[in-house]
């Protein structure tokens, strides 16, 4: 990447990683489109920086603040610490450091800085702890993977960066930076998208991500041969909830944008079929 995306990426993972200690946090730079279409998967990459405070390790904390329609794909981080990735923190899950002001950090944000109607905070938590040597200053490239919905206009993506262990007591304790703006743009139709790759050799059936999700999420699989396809949504008892996909598919890589606000918290399944090809894979939709 250039000089200046680099630049970025290390500031998003300083934010990932200041979360990770304890002690001042600040979100140096913003590498973000300023705009995309429908259906694109779109890289943001932060530059952080962190004074760390103490010797204990401590979980990174990252708030995405995005459309209620669009879905993280991935948020890692390298550099001083990691390299790493995180994990979605579900806004009734307490975080890796409890009994703390706060352990529910969605629902904190939220009060603390109102997502309003068309936004969401959405918060990922690192999967390893990490600290850093006492008095040192470090540095974090953190990089985020968005797939952008379906609704067109203008929005002021939010990035939130601290650490399990700390509350919004003290300003130093955590980093955001709001009102970064992209226009969102008319693409292809991502249920009816593909990849041009005419090289797939097995036919593929992903785990959706986010999982577990609210209410959207994205499934991808790819098809080596041409044929019909039926992709299908069942409950726990077996019963067909709806079909997502009933239609002749070319060879290709697709990946499905699925809304479930219309349904119940639960677990769900999902099934493909193509040719002689079966494959279920588990989804979980936590309101």
């Amino acid at each position: 990447m250039k000089l200046n995306t680099t630049k970025l990426i290390f500031v998003i993972a300083i934010a990932i990683i200041l979360p990770l200690m304890s002690g001042c946090f600040t979100i140096i730079e913003v590498d973000q489109p300023t705009s995309a279409k429908t259906g694109e998967t779109i890289s943001v990459y932060l530059q952080v920086r962190t004074e760390d405070q103490e010797a204990n390790p401590h979980y990174g904390i990252v708030g995405l603040l995005i459309p209620n329609d669009w879905t993280v794909k991935s948020v890692k981080y390298s550099g001083d610490i990691g390299p790493d990735e995180c994990s979605f923190l579900h806004p009734d899950s307490i975080d890796g450091d409890p009994g703390g002001q706060v352990d529910y950090w969605a629902k904190t944000l939220e009060t603390q800085l109102p997502s309003g109607a068309d936004l969401q905070w959405i918060v990922y938590q690192a999967n390893t702890p990490f600290n850093y040597q006492a008095g040192d200053t470090a540095y974090v490239d953190v990089e985020i993977e968005l797939t952008v919905g379906s609704t067109l206009g203008k929005y002021e993506i939010g990035y939130f960066v601290t650490n399990a262990a700390l509350d919004f007591t003290e300003p130093e304790y955590y980093s955001f930076r709001l009102e970064n703006p992209i226009t969102v743009t008319q693409g292809t139709s991502v249920q009816n998208s593909a990849s041009p790759e005419a090289s797939l050799k097995e036919y593929k059936l992903s785990q959706n991500y986010p999982n577990p999700f609210n209410p959207m999420t994205t499934i991808v699989y790819d098809l080596p041969t041409a044929g019909m396809t039926t992709l299908k949504l069942y409950n726990l008892l077996g019963e067909e909830v709806t079909t997502l996909v009933s239609e002749h598919k070319e060879a290709g890589s697709y990946q499905l944008q699925f809304d479930a606000s219309k349904l119940k918290t639960g677990v769900y399944y999902y099934t493909i079929k193509s040719g002689n090809f079966e494959a279920t894979k588990k989804l979980v939709l936590v309101k």
